[in-house]
C-alpha cells in the first residue's frame, strides 16, 4: 500500500460503538472531536503518517492533543503504516546516500514513540474505558496492544538499512515474490547478528 491509497478516516472511540442510544453516541463523539484542532483536526491514516514524517510535529500541542486521544487501533494502524513503507524500502536493491524517504520514515518513527504515551490508550489496554457495561469486548484488544513492539521492529529494520545500507536477504526477498509471510524468525535472527543497532 501506498502513502496515497491510505485515504481512510482514524477509527472512532470504541465507546461510540457501546453507547446504547444516539445521543449517547453523539456526545462521545462531539467529545473525542473536541481534541482535534487545526491544524490537527483532519487526521486520515494518510495524514496521520505525513504529519509524523514532519519534523517537530510531536513538540507542537495541536498535534500532541490530536495523537493523545487516538485510540490503541489508530496507533497501531499508523505504525503498521510505517511499517510498509520501511519495508518497501526494505526490498529495494539500490542503496548510496541516505534518501529522504529514509530520513521521513526515521523522523516518524522517532515521533511515533514519543505520542504513543497517552492515558486514554493506558486506560484502553487495561480495560477501564466504560467499565464492563460498556464495553463487554474490553478484555479483548488483542494484538494491537503490541503496537511498541511493532514500533520496534521497524525501527530496527530501518536502522540497519541506515547505517550498513544493507538490502533485504534473500530469504525475505523470496518469501515476499512468493506471496507468503516474512519468516519473522530470519528476520530476528539478522537483526540479532548486528549488535551494533541500538535503540
Amino acid at each position: 500500500m501506498t502513502l496515497s491509497e491510505m485515504t481512510n478516516d482514524l477509527a472512532s472511540p470504541e465507546a461510540c460503538f457501546s453507547a446504547t442510544t444516539a445521543e449517547e453516541c453523539f456526545v462521545i463523539l462531539k467529545t473525542w472531536r473536541c481534541a482535534f484542532r487545526p491544524p490537527a483536526d483532519c487526521l486520515t491514516l494518510s495524514r496521520a503518517v505525513e504529519a509524523l514524517c514532519e519534523p517537530e510535529t510531536s513538540k507542537r500541542c495541536e498535534f500532541r492533543h490530536a495523537f493523545e486521544a487516538l485510540s490503541v487501533l489508530d496507533m497501531f494502524t499508523i505504525i503498521s503504516a510505517l511499517y510498509a513503507q520501511t519495508f518497501h524500502l526494505e526490498l529495494s536493491l539500490a542503496k548510496s546516500a541516505v534518501s529522504v524517504e529514509e530520513s521521513a520514515l526515521s523522523i516518524a518513527l522517532q515521533q511515533w514513540k514519543e505520542l504513543w504515551p497517552s492515558a486514554s490508550r493506558d486506560a484502553e489496554i487495561t480495560g477501564l474505558t466504560g467499565g464492563e457495561s460498556a464495553n463487554p469486548h474490553s478484555h479483548g484488544i488483542g494484538f494491537m496492544r503490541h503496537a511498541p513492539e511493532y514500533w520496534l521492529l521497524t525501527h530496527l529494520i530501518l536502522e540497519r538499512r541506515l547505517k550498513q545500507g544493507a538490502p533485504a536477504s534473500r530469504a525475505i526477498m523470496n518469501s515476499q515474490l512468493d506471496g507468503e509471510m516474512i519468516p519473522i524468525q530470519v528476520l530476528i535472527a539478522e537483526l540479532q547478528a548486528t549488535p551494533e543497532i541500538k535503540v
